[in-house]
């Protein structure tokens, strides 16, 4: 018989032997609690063993030992009962996980849900359904594994905060990857952190996962302080609990969060926390992997894209080592997309791109056809690249990811244009100007975001600051005190030098006024020019498409196919700002009048992105020629808008439109 099966067989025999003993020889009632002790502690040993065999037939037999009753007097009390067998249902989750065994996990759940025992039947059935919930999950039935979550989540057994903890954490999880609103997901996960803050003990080590969950939902809503906080939150608790894998996590969602708001400084300066914690023996390989996969993305993001390969080598090794082959393929696509930007890698890259077809997972199609799409399209191959365009365009509307689906848009768009297919471009075209505006509001608010964070942060540096000179100060006060005790002439001395340093401070702080106003200054006359030479580029192109327009006129006039050469001339009308040329503006617009666009949807919340640009443009004094050159519409075409406008924003007839908005934008 193996050794492993003969531990809890005595248990269990010594159980029965000591219910049927007289009572005069039975056990003491403290018995049964150290067997359930030493059930736990040895089941968790062979799971962390890997001998999820023994663990699993162990930690079910937990569910035997006798609760407290007139037939079981020694039995165990309901409350050690109660978290005997709440502790037992989590590693049963764990084990079943770790070996891969999910269908025969789902069936185990099922008996213990139709088990006629009063434990499990009154106290346990939300853990075990939440359990349920995540086997079920893993294997694909989502809508099944959503309504346990749901019925787990109205369930409000007993008041142990550990219970809460587990069951919130759990469900949260497994809501994030079952219910793609995320509605039901954020407040469970919500509840999970009040649990966490009301002395809740995490014996999972799930917890840093949960809020990285919860983290990644504020990303998504642009909520980017709350984001950051929780991971510093949780980044504490892991650094108090001696838990690397939840700061590694933390580490790696703050990192996250600074790179979207491009504080490339703070992102690398959590990304190097993270890895300071990588141990070999922690068996953190992959979050490693994880961690060097953003510092390549940031690298990249600074233009540095040998660093970029480097990080990215590194991640690859790691996932090598953490025995992650989808780790693998997402790290060659990110290598492939890097090198796509070099065109005499293009053959290699598309070559690559085929030969991985058939090993992307599911959840990655999306990237694999936008990179490779946008391989075939930089090698002008835009036959090719438009169905895989189209297909990672579905994918990105799909999940809602309007960026992506804009970048995808774009290249489709000028595809459906080289290749002729108007029809289609004709189609797609609403959508795409549809979403600018959102991508574009979505950008402006991220970089309001990271200005009041950039804001709060330097407000605390200073706030640091005068802290420290403010310790520096009382101690040269008490120093002077104690020094004036024993001489009155040493007190003299300092007392002077204190007010020279005190000067000097003073000093030193009007210095780093004037020198925050000559940076301040100089960034406003960066934005200017700026903005300059993005309206003389304008009319350097208006120049240009005007002698165009004149020499097509010419052929015209000799030329019998007047209708073709009709259609000729209007495609090659100027055209307005480009989406890259226009948020380039706009973000140097912001830059020198933060509020002026603000001011401006309050007075008209429905104002037109146009009609925004001549407001703008009136405000940098742009006459009616010089903004219908630089939007590549006539000039009456200016003076229409402006008549639109004015009702609008309620101007009266006899004032001045320019002013008016110039007085709107600047109040």
């Amino acid at each position: 018989m193996n050794k492993y099966f003969i531990f809890p067989l005595i248990i269990l025999v010594s159980g029965i032997v000591s219910c049927n003993k007289p009572p005069g020889n039975a056990h003491p009632p403290a018995q049964f609690h150290a067997d359930s002790i030493a059930i736990l502690a040895k089941a968790n040993q062979f799971r962390l063993d890997k001998e999820y065999d023994s663990a699993i037939s162990l930690l079910d037999s937990a569910f035997l030992l006798p609760v407290k009753s007139d037939q079981h007097p020694n039995g165990l009390s309901p409350d050690d009962a109660r978290r005997l067998m709440s502790y037992a249902i989590r590693h049963l989750m764990f084990a079943y996980n770790h070996s891969r065994r999910i269908a025969e996990g789902h069936e185990h759940f099922l008996r213990l849900k139709e088990m006629n025992h009063p434990i499990l039947s009154n106290h346990c059935q939300r853990e075990i359904l939440v359990c349920d919930a995540q086997m079920l999950q893993t294997l694909g039935r989502r809508a099944e594994a959503c309504q346990l979550l749901d019925q787990a989540m109205s369930i409000n057994e007993n008041d142990d905060p550990s219970s809460e903890l587990f069951c919130t954490i759990a469900a949260g999880i497994t809501y994030m990857a079952v219910d793609s609103t995320e509605t039901r997901a954020e407040p469970t996960l919500l509840r999970a952190a009040e649990a966490m803050r009301n002395g809740a003990y995490d014996d999972t080590g799930l917890y840093p996962q949960a809020m990285a969950n919860l983290a990644n939902i504020y990303i998504r809503k642009n909520e980017f302080q709350k984001g950051i906080s929780l991971c510093q939150e949780v980044m504490e608790q892991s650094n108090k609990s001696q838990n690397p894998r939840g700061a590694m996590l933390a580490a790696i969602n703050l990192c996250g969060n600074y790179t979207e708001l491009n504080f490339f400084d703070r992102a690398l300066h959590y990304n190097n926390e993270g890895l300071r914690l990588f141990r070999e023996d922690n068996e953190t390989w992959g979050m490693a992997a994880s961690l060097y996969e953003r510092r390549a993305l940031i690298y990249k993001r600074m233009g540095l894209i040998d660093s970029a390969f480097l990080a990215l080598n590194l991640a690859d090794s790691f996932y090598i080592r953490a025995t992650n082959p989808r780790g693998q393929i997402r790290v060659k696509m990110e290598k492939l997309d890097a090198k796509a930007q070099f065109p005499d890698s293009l053959p290699k890259v598309l070559m690559h791109y085929e030969e991985i077809k058939d090993k992307v997972p599911g959840y990655m199609l999306l990237d694999y056809y936008m990179g490779y799409g946008n391989a075939m399209y930089r090698a002008e191959k835009y036959q090719e690249a438009i169905p895989l365009l189209e297909k990672a365009v579905s994918l990105s509307k799909a999940r809602g990811d309007m960026e992506t689906e804009n970048h995808n848009n774009r290249l489709l768009l000028d595809s459906y244009h080289r290749t002729d297919r108007m029809k289609a471009a004709k189609e797609l075209l609403p959508r795409y100007n549809m979403i600018i505006d959102s991508v574009i509001h979505g950008k402006s608010i991220r970089e309001s975001i990271a200005s009041h964070i950039r804001y709060e942060t330097e407000k605390v540096e200073q706030e640091n600051s005068l802290l420290t000179a403010g310790i520096a100060l009382r101690n040269s006060v008490i120093r002077t005190y104690t020094i004036g005790t024993i001489a009155s002439i040493l007190f003299i001395l300092l007392l002077a030098t204190w007010f020279w340093n005190r000067h000097r401070s003073l000093k030193l702080h009007h210095q780093l006024d004037e020198k925050e106003l000559e940076i301040t200054s100089i960034r406003l006359d960066k934005k200017e020019k700026e903005l300059k030479r993005i309206l003389e580029s304008r009319h350097e192109l208006h120049e240009h498409n005007q002698e165009l327009l004149r020499q097509l006129a010419e052929i015209q006039a000799s030329n019998q196919s007047g209708s073709e050469l009709n259609k000729l001339m209007e495609t090659l009308s100027p055209t307005m700002l480009t989406p890259k040329e226009e948020a380039e503006f706009r973000v140097a617009f912001s830059g020198i009048y933060s509020t002026a666009l603000i001011r401006l949807r309050d007075v008209c919340p429905n104002i037109t992105k146009n009609e925004e640009l001549l407001c703008m443009l009136i405000l940098l004094n742009q006459s009616t020629e010089e903004i219908a050159r630089i939007l590549g519409i006539a000039s009456a075409s200016v003076t229409r808008i402006r008549y639109r406008l004015r009702p609008k924003l309620n101007i009266p007839e006899k004032a001045s439109l320019d002013a008016e908005i110039k007085r709107i934008m600047k109040e």
